[in-house]
């Protein structure tokens, strides 16, 4: 076990090593431009040297992630991950800097938060055991996605039929919020090492609207300033080109003129709602974290079931729920998001992609086999959205399962 002091010095020489590794081939492409534009001959020797001297860095840093492994107890073998490029990088973090940054904060037991390559393992493992009960319920993301391949479909062979099939994707989006929070109730008793008691069908049908105010109060505090910014800067934008619009009315001699006047409050208009829309970025990215636990917050600790009472209406009990998960987040913002992103990563490369190749597969043989093309965009529309049910099934009781015991580590060192 290494010492806070051990930790904290082998933590910074991995970053350097990676910080070198991204670094130097920028660094070594300008010294060889610059070399070039003196005329210095022989730059295939330099590029050479230059080459020979990245592999030197990657050497010793796979050499130094090699030493850690025994320490943050992960195989020696991870250290190659680093080798792979964008993602290795995320991973090596994932594995090797994580638990070395937790070794050398020497916080107590009960505020020192897990690591999230264990987390994750405990998730698939768990998600890998509840396969079997989760099913019963997980099942209907497959009906519903039938359900709304089949409405689609007739979309393609009738096209008025659309509007139809608007109110029908709503009513299936009501029965999919049903559905998880079901399903989210059930692995949340079978997490905490208890049994479902079988009414969590009765509570997810209270708990829709309440879920529903909650997503709506999140999605307008955490995308609403995007869309004011968006909204102010079209207004404007259309006041200045009304502007532009009436002196362009004088005569078309000076039309250039008048343009080129224009082009400044323009551009100055751009540069607010470049600085606007970023600003709005970052503030949903921010408070999206913040609210990451929103749904054990609402349903663990029966918000839900308050809502609409005398004493508290919708909107106070979602307010308090958004501020609670808030809460919770408090100065440990970063670590949220480092660990969904992981976990998002993780899942996508492992579940996501592969589901998605075969739906392209699948897709493929249908182009090549079936000849007539209404047949065609019926049949792909039809197993694109099974193949999204099958997704679902597969990845939501993993998704809950990381959300929760998330929740619970972060909630216990809060």
């Amino acid at each position: 076990m290494l010492q806070p002091e051990q930790a904290k010095k082998r933590f910074r020489n991995i970053l350097l090593w990676m910080l070198a590794s991204l670094v130097w081939p920028v660094v070594a492409l300008m010294v060889v431009a610059v070399m070039g534009m003196f005329g210095v001959k022989s730059l295939w020797i330099t590029m050479g040297i230059a080459g020979l001297a990245w592999l030197a860095i990657f050497v010793a840093m796979v050499v130094s992630l090699w030493r850690t492994a025994a320490d943050v107890e992960v195989t020696p073998w991870a250290s190659l991950w680093v080798l792979v490029p964008w993602m290795g990088y995320f991973l090596v973090g994932m594995l090797f800097l994580e638990p070395l940054k937790y070794m050398y904060d020497g916080k107590p037991a009960d505020k020192k938060l897990p690591g999230t390559w264990g987390l994750i393992k405990e998730s698939f493992k768990f998600a890998y055991a509840d396969l079997k009960p989760a099913s019963k319920t997980t099942i209907w993301y497959v009906y519903l996605a039938l359900a709304t391949g089949v409405s689609a479909s007739l979309t393609v062979i009738w096209m008025p039929y659309a509007i139809v099939h608007f109110f029908v994707v709503l009513a299936l989006a009501v029965f999919t919020a049903w559905v998880s929070i079901k399903l989210f109730l059930e692995i949340s008793a079978r997490e905490s090492g208890n049994a479902p008691k079988g009414d969590e069908g009765e509570l997810s049908k209270r708990g829709i609207l309440p879920y529903f105010v909650t997503a709506f109060l999140t999605m307008l505090i955490t995308v609403g300033p995007m869309f004011a910014a968006i909204l102010v800067s079209l207004v404007i934008v259309t006041i200045a080109g009304i502007g532009i619009s009436a002196m362009s009315g004088t005569s078309s001699p000076n039309m250039l003129g008048i343009l080129a006047a224009g082009a400044i409050p323009m551009l100055m208009v751009a540069g607010v709602f470049i600085a606007l829309f970023f600003a709005s970025m970052v503030w949903a990215v921010f408070k999206g974290n913040q609210y990451a636990f929103i749904l054990p917050v609402l349903f663990l600790e029966g918000g839900y079931a308050q809502a609409g009472t005398p004493n508290k209406g919708h909107f106070k009990v979602s307010s308090e729920t958004l501020a609670e998960s808030a809460r919770i987040v408090k100065n440990r913002w970063w670590g949220v998001y480092w660990k969904n992103q992981l976990f998002g990563l993780t899942v996508g490369l492992s579940v996501g992609v592969l589901l998605q190749l075969v739906v392209m597969l699948l897709i493929a043989v249908m182009n090549a086999t079936i000849g007539n093309k209404l047949a065609l965009n019926v049949s792909a529309t039809l197993v694109s959205n099974v193949f999204e049910g099958v997704m679902q099934m597969a990845l939501m009781p993993l998704v809950f399962a990381f959300q929760l015991k998330m929740y619970r580590a972060f909630k216990r060192t809060a």
